[in-house]
């Protein structure tokens, strides 16, 4: 689990496979979701995502639930620990697993949640305690790569008894549904088409790298005999990772510092929960104020990030019935000014991303890259589409990229058009207002058919595939909690890959349509958006 994060990453900024693995880790956030109504009578293929995912209880992941032996144990261990007495209760909350509910009335930001300094699992704790401490202090290597060793070592000991953290590391699950738990072949399969796929890829490129950094000290420790062949396998650490992306928590409250905080793991995420967990130095304790008041016996919820459904997949393997923050993550760039090191090898499967780049169209591509230069602005820009409209700063620029000869832009008019596209003024400050929302509406209009031709399969087909994905994951059944078979938990993840498919493709087709509307662009174009 982790908690509220607004940071995005730089591929520009990451000089070592170590702090690529801190910037993912760190991007992307999830949790269990929620059920929501059904309306019974529409046939499956013209149901909404949501709709379609509360016919089965295998269509909503059920999060891991605590073995039953362990939670006296654990409880005591938080008691003795000095965790004090609670405004929450751990409760079976139904759909979403175990979570925390109000033991009575709670107000609007009153502290409902305290965990003090020192129930925290730090880095700076794990290198203390873990057998690969010295070593790995000398090694330098980063805070999750520590963590990871950590719980590495102590779930391996099954009594936990050598650990002061042994009953917290107990009760974690087996497994989490994260993209880093994925059969390899299955990742650009299912995610073909959609953004997601790049995220994915480095994700699991950067624990990769993550882990042969760590080869060397382990086979140090090993040669020396500090520890025993076996125990810190790669399969080990795949496990160990797959927690820190889903539990680990950056406090601002203590220098963005991450931590893994046992108990605030039981709460759940909404994607309209108001509430972050943080860091109080007044009382040395991780708060959780909630944003509302809580009436009592009603599940307390924290927010995790503004993370689309398809993050959520990477990072949780779960899909959110409702999530207000589902998006298609459009990204928008200047080509790099010597192609031959952009261009794709023809033996290359294409990222949705490349191709989207592929169908933009820059006149005067210099000017412009000098001028993103001398504004310090990135050549690249990802923007959120949803089905409410068109994110801020989409259409500015993409206007700034389309402007040209005909929208009687030069060269020497680049810097002047740049200052006002992409300052505050935007469209408010330029000559020719008119003539270049339309491009810059035409700009994202193709990047959007562009990304639309790099699914498997069209809209309506893919309806289609999702009620029969949902039908097999069905008869597949399964029990969730790590206890699936290979079968039932691919059939999961077919289901769900699918649905975000469906989701993202309809937002790119509404896109598509609203900037129809709003722009008088091709007629013939406009009557292939209402009829999709």
């Amino acid at each position: 689990m982790s908690i509220h994060l607004t940071s995005t990453l730089d591929p520009t900024q990451i000089t070592s496979s170590g702090r690529r693995w801190h910037a993912q880790v760190s991007l992307y956030r999830a949790n269990k979701p929620a059920r929501s109504k059904l309306r019974q009578r529409q046939p499956l293929h013209a149901r909404p995502v949501s709709q379609l995912a509360s016919l089965f209880d295998f269509a909503r992941p059920k999060p891991p639930k605590l073995p039953p032996a362990s939670e006296p144990e654990f409880q005591s261990w938080l008691e003795k620990r000095g965790l004090p007495r609670q405004q929450v209760d751990l409760a079976d909350t139904g759909d979403a697993g175990r979570g925390l509910v109000a033991r009575q009335r709670i107000k609007q930001n009153e502290a409902l949640l305290r965990v003090p300094e020192g129930l925290l699992l730090t880095a700076e704790a794990a290198l203390s305690e873990a057998k690969l401490g010295k070593l790995l202090r000398k090694a330098g290597v980063p805070a999750w790569s520590a963590l990871a060793t950590l719980l590495v070592e102590v779930r391996h000991d099954e009594a936990s008894s050598s650990s002061r953290w042994g009953p917290y590391i107990a009760v974690l699950p087996a497994t989490c549904g994260c993209v880093l738990e994925w059969p390899r072949n299955e990742v650009s399969q299912l995610l073909r088409g959609s953004p997601a796929l790049r995220q994915a890829q480095e994700l699991i490129a950067a624990a990769d790298s993550s882990w042969q950094e760590l080869e060397g000290v382990i086979s140090e420790a090993e040669e020396s005999g500090l520890v025993q062949p076996g125990i810190y396998t790669r399969q080990a650490y795949t496990w160990a990772f797959s927690m820190l992306l889903s539990r680990l928590v950056r406090l601002p409250g203590r220098g963005d510092e991450e931590a893994l905080i046992p108990w605030a793991d039981f709460l759940n995420h909404s994607s309209t929960a108001g509430s972050f967990l943080d860091f109080e130095p007044s009382s040395s304790s991780v708060i959780l104020r909630p944003s509302a008041a809580v009436p009592q016996g009603a599940q307390v919820f924290a927010s995790y990030g503004e993370k689309s459904n398809a993050e959520l997949l990477l990072s949780y393997g779960f899909l959110l019935d409702t999530n207000v923050h589902d998006c298609y993550r459009l990204t928008l760039s200047a080509p790099a000014r010597d192609p031959v090191s952009t261009r794709r090898p023809s033996s290359q499967p294409p990222a949705s991303d490349q191709l989207v780049q592929e169908a933009l169209h820059v006149p005067h591509c210099e000017a412009k890259l000098a001028a993103l230069e001398r504004l310090q602005r990135s050549r690249e820009a990802s923007f959120p589409l949803r089905t409410s409209g068109t994110p801020q700063g989409l259409l500015q620029f993409a206007a700034f990229l389309a402007a040209g000869d005909k929208q009687g832009i030069g060269p020497a008019d680049v810097d002047g058009l740049a200052e006002l596209l992409l300052g505050s003024a935007g469209f408010a400050g330029v000559s020719k207002r008119q003539e270049l929302e339309r491009a810059g509406a035409q700009q994202v209009s193709d990047c959007c058919r562009a990304a639309l031709k790099q699914y498997p399969r069209p809209l309506a087909e893919e309806q289609d595939f999702l009620a029969a994905a949902n039908r097999r994951a069905g008869e597949a059944g399964g029990v969730g909690g790590g206890k699936d078979t290979p079968t039932q938990a691919a059939a999961k993840r077919a289901f769900w890959a699918s649905s975000i498919r469906v989701q993202e493709q309809k937002i790119l087709h509404r896109t598509i349509f609203i900037l129809q509307e709003s722009y008088g662009l091709s007629a013939a174009k406009r009557a292939l958006a209402q009829r999709v």
